[in-house]
């Protein structure tokens, strides 16, 4: 249950405190979450090697241009066991759109401090029009109006108002350059 994971991290983080958290986009999961219904309609499950084997090759053998196919060559997850089982068959997954994350966020009591995105996605949500807004939030909702939104939300987590005063950059992984 979500709810009670954003109450229980609202319990354990200090006044001052921060977490970073990375939840599901549900538009960006649709396609993924469609391979993850194939498997268990077809009785798959991520405890024998046979299962994970027989739903990538179904997927694989799909018409070329599928889009459970072009989902599954595009997620990197797909290429090793762990990750196959990890994307493919999670045993439950729920994802969030902006407006459900931010309400049950507000309900436990913590606020979105800031906003974690690779380059990638800073570039793409670049490209949505001025008219719909300056914010970070206002380009997602634009992008998740026309399913276009492309990944997970990574974001941060205070009780309160986190000080301008401090600096907006965090560096949470050295080796990956450009994280904003």
């Amino acid at each position: 249950e979500p709810a009670e994971g954003f109450r229980a991290i609202a319990k354990l983080l200090k006044p001052e405190g921060f977490a970073r958290v990375m939840v599901y986009e549900k538009i960006s999961r649709e396609r993924t979450q469609d391979i993850q219904k194939l498997g268990r309609l077809l009785g798959f499950t991520n405890q024998t090697r046979q299962n994970i084997s027989d739903l990538k090759d179904l997927i694989l053998n799909l018409p070329k241009g599928h889009p459970m196919k072009v989902s599954f060559m595009t997620n990197p997850e797909g290429l090793n066991p762990a990750g196959f089982v990890d994307a493919f068959l999670h045993a439950q997954e729920i994802s969030f759109d902006l407006a459900t994350l931010k309400k049950t966020v507000t309900d436990a009591h913590l606020k979105i401090s800031h906003w974690d995105f690779s380059q990638t996605h800073l570039d793409f949500l670049a490209t949505a029009p001025r008219e719909i807004g300056n914010t970070i939030e206002d380009k997602i909702q634009f992008c998740e109006a026309f399913s276009q939104w492309a990944g997970p939300f990574t974001f941060w987590l205070t009780k309160s108002e986190y000080p301008q005063s401090k600096p907006h950059l965090f560096m949470t992984n050295p080796l990956a350059k450009n994280l904003k």
